[in-house]
């Protein structure tokens, strides 16, 4: 398989959409990747990015990449649906695979898919680009060095205005992100999930959804997901004993606070002075964070694990736990709400 060093690694793109002209441009920067070349199906696509990159080969199937020996790698960015039939392809052909988030529909072919990248000596990483967020990252070392005291739980809101996609629902589309980042900071799989979904826009798919996890601590994770609301919203609380860390991506700056309070605000008697200070009763600190790219993160991390220098951080196994969580929150909706265990 091949080693980075002096000579550059050869990756192919399929798929060239919002997350893959990131990858593009990714590649087209780093000094150790030579990009062999895109595949996508859109003509217009095609066109627009043969004008923008015209010494770029492109690619006319999924067998020309799989038949290309001097493709060593390959990065998946199309559309959940097509996953696993192109990253089996690919994995079969010992090619390395660094395919966007979530994996596959379901856990029993993201195991399969493992099992082929294993047994063929290869890397097959995923991209739950949250677990290289720097943001995250520092929230995860807050938990771990004890800042917040005792986890009590977890609360996530990613909403939006779409926007809507027609191969996976906002289950598979937003919630996969935080499953990724609870479990990443929790150090574990939940055992049961309850949810409700809602189809409000038409599409025939769920674009509004309440999900509750309940980890193995007992621990509660709430997720609230939307492609209906029009004020953006990515934020993540942590309440502890000792306080809240509050991860809010969408502002440009300051984006983790960490909010320390001794007891719970009284009741006041009741005039506006009284009432201002008992909303600030908090004392906020804002820690400095390196923040980088975690896109970029992600394909050093790729090139680090085709190298032998590490191991998969997001690998099939992790990929396949959170789908095992999507999958019984979907069974749950299905259910109006039903209690479903997370198989393991």
């Amino acid at each position: 398989m091949a080693k980075l060093g002096a000579k550059k690694l050869n990756i192919a793109l399929v798929g060239c959409g919002y997350w893959g002209k990131h990858f593009l441009r990714l590649c087209m920067q780093h000094p150790q990747i030579r990009l062999s070349g895109i595949l996508d199906s859109s003509e217009s696509r095609i066109n627009e990015l043969q004008q923008l990159y015209p010494d770029v080969h492109f690619y006319n199937s999924l067998e020309s990449i799989a038949n290309d020996t001097e493709v060593s790698a390959v990065i998946v960015a199309t559309g959940l649906s097509s996953h696993f039939a192109i990253c089996q392809r690919l994995l079969q052909e010992g090619k390395h695979v660094l395919c966007e988030k979530p994996l596959t529909l379901t856990a029993k072919e993201s195991e399969t898919l493992g099992q082929i990248a294993d047994s063929n000596g290869l890397t097959l990483l995923v991209g739950h680009t949250f677990e290289y967020n720097s943001a995250v990252l520092h929230s995860k070392h807050e938990i771990d060095r004890g800042a917040l005291g005792e986890l009590k739980y977890l609360s996530f809101r990613r909403c939006g205005n779409g926007p809507i996609r027609y191969d996976a629902d906002v289950v598979y589309d937003l919630a996969t992100h935080d499953v990724s980042i609870a479990n990443l900071l929790l150090n574990s799989v939940p055992d049961a999930v309850n949810a409700t979904g809602y189809k409000l826009l038409g599409c025939n798919q769920y674009d509004l959804a309440n999900i509750d996890l309940i980890y193995p601590t007992g621990l509660s994770v709430n997720i609230c997901v939307s492609w209906m609301e029009l004020v953006k919203q990515r934020e993540m609380k942590v309440i502890g004993s000792k306080g809240m860390l509050l991860f809010n991506d969408v502002v440009p700056s300051e984006k983790v606070r960490l909010y320390h309070t001794i007891a719970p605000t009284t009741q006041t008697r009741g005039d506006f002075g009284d009432f201002q200070l008992s909303v600030s009763n908090n004392d906020v600190s804002i820690p400095n964070i390196n923040y980088k790219e975690p896109l970029r993160e992600e394909l050093e991390h790729f090139m680090a694990c085709i190298n032998g220098q590490q191991q998969p951080r997001t690998g099939w196994q992790n990929a396949a736990n959170v789908v095992r969580v999507l999958e019984a929150i979907e069974e749950s909706i299905a259910h109006q709400g039903q209690s479903i265990r997370v198989t393991k």
